[in-house]
């Protein structure tokens, strides 16, 4: 597998994967372990030439991907024949789009990085190659074969049930030791404005334009997780994407429910954010209610699989 163009910032990940549904369907979808590295595509997607058949699916952001035969739609199970390259377009909406590989990738994992910045691997270059691993599975063989002469599974996820997790600009968050030190108009300022996405933005986080939160919150040095809303000494509220290994020197006063982390890692420069509090019950209940959809979503791909 030849990267002949890089792309804009293109990286692999496991547990590091900004969306990490669509990194878990992604690997699903061709028969993966779900802990199987993928693709991660940012903004401006590379162009990928196979030079074996290759068991594909795409997941995320709509890049409009295709080779010079055909489209290749997202969230299906494809077969790159040896020759095709894939390239992509500009998405309409949405940041990220994943890659999974039948059999996953022999990659040459970097110890030293950050694997939250920068993958496993590092930030791929143009000419990179990748070998494929071809650990297939039974299920995997069959699927070689039975794709051979329709190029793709007649099946995939419906974009209609995504939509729930992806097309709402709503995010649920709940309280933290330093909420309390908010006022209750400042916490209600927090639900009902609508923010923006700045153009202070990369893939630690990024800053919200709005109104801002006057505050003398003093606050230690904490560790900073995945999906903290933070208030700089501004007032500006901060939106953290990944897990970053150095401590943190401002009030974390909301954390996002990690059901909404998909969705966070889909917003770009311009996209809105409309905060909603959310109590501990409430947010039992939904997150249960998303881990049973998840759930039935991978046993129906299973069935798929197994029954091409």
């Amino acid at each position: 597998m030849i990267f002949e163009k890089a792309g804009m910032f293109s990286t692999f990940h496991k547990d590091t994967a900004s969306d990490p549904l669509a990194h878990t369907l992604a690997n699903a979808l061709v028969g993966n372990t779900l802990d199987t590295a993928t693709l991660e595509m940012t903004f401006v997607a590379p162009v990928i030439h196979f030079d074996e058949p290759t068991l594909i699916a795409l997941t995320g952001a709509d890049f409009k991907a295709y080779t010079k035969d055909k489209p290749v739609a997202p969230y299906k199970l494809h077969l790159m024949e040896r020759g095709d390259t894939l390239m992509f377009r500009t998405p309409d909406k949405g940041t990220r789009a994943y890659m999974a590989v039948g059999g996953g990738m022999q990659l040459k994992i970097n110890k030293t990085l950050n694997a939250s910045i920068d993958g496993l691997t590092g930030l791929i270059k143009d000419g990179d190659v990748i070998e494929l691993s071809r650990q297939y599975t039974d299920v995997q063989k069959t699927l070689l074969y039975q794709l051979v002469h329709q190029k793709e599974s007649s099946w995939g996820i419906d974009r209609y049930s995504l939509a729930r997790i992806y097309y709402s600009d709503v995010f649920h968050i709940a309280e933290t030791d330093y909420t309390v030190q908010l006022t209750a108009d400042q916490k209600q300022l927090l639900a009902e404005e609508v923010y923006e996405v700045s153009q202070q933005f990369d893939r630690t986080g990024f800053m919200l334009d709005g109104d801002h939160i006057a505050h003398e919150i003093a606050v230690a040095e904490q560790p900073i997780c995945r999906g903290a809303v933070q208030l700089s000494p501004e007032g500006r509220l901060i939106v953290i994407q990944n897990d970053v290994e150095r401590p943190g020197k401002f009030p974390q006063i909301a954390t996002i429910a990690p059901y909404h982390l998909p969705k966070l890692s889909q917003k770009k420069p311009g996209s809105k954010l409309i905060f909603k509090w959310e109590t501990l019950e409430e947010h039992a209940l939904s997150e249960k209610s998303y881990e049973t959809w998840v759930k039935s979503l991978l046993l129906q791909i299973n069935y798929h699989l197994k029954h091409q």
